[in-house]
């Protein structure tokens, strides 16, 4: 007897899952280069289902902590590509490279904005819900009762051959 479940399934939940955690991205004025939301992948079989983003991705949702133990000098690299992207013009006749600086030495001292106050530029409280709220809106409920509806169907497929 081979029972198995329905892979359409899983593809279904897979491309929903993801189409609609970059939207919340988007929704939530975090993208800038859209490298985030592309870095949005998964990995399934049908024993297991992995999602991958950013490593960074976490701290859209929990904020960034302070640097602890010293930093390997990318963070300045990464907000200089992120204040390009946004198209920010830095104030007070400083350069854009300065303003990078300035930004990575408060993160790496205190942490950013929604870490250290527990509110985003946005407005958005800790934890802001931009991945949360997608994956724990009932969806994983939803596919695990269609898994079993599948499995179900399968094996009676599987005993009475129809």
């Amino acid at each position: 007897m081979s029972l198995s479940l329905d892979k359409k399934t899983l593809e279904d939940f897979d491309k929903k899952l993801i189409s609609d955690l970059r939207k919340s991205l988007d929704a939530a004025g975090t993208t800038a280069s859209g490298k985030t939301k592309e870095s949005l992948n998964s990995v399934y079989t049908l024993n297991s289902y992995k999602l991958y983003g950013r490593a960074f991705i976490y701290g859209l949702e929990y904020g960034r902590k302070k640097t602890t133990g010293g930093g390997n000098g990318s963070l300045k690299g990464i907000i200089l590509k992120w204040i390009n992207d946004k198209g920010i013009i830095p104030k007070d006749n400083i350069s854009k490279n300065t303003l990078a600086f300035l930004i990575a030495r408060k993160i790496h001292r205190q942490g950013d904005l929604l870490h250290r106050t527990g509110t985003n530029f946005r407005g958005m409280n800790k934890p802001t819900g931009i991945i949360n709220n997608v994956i724990n809106d009932g969806r994983i409920n939803e596919l695990s009762k269609r898994l079993i509806l599948d499995f179900v169907k399968s094996a009676k497929t599987e005993i009475y051959g129809n």
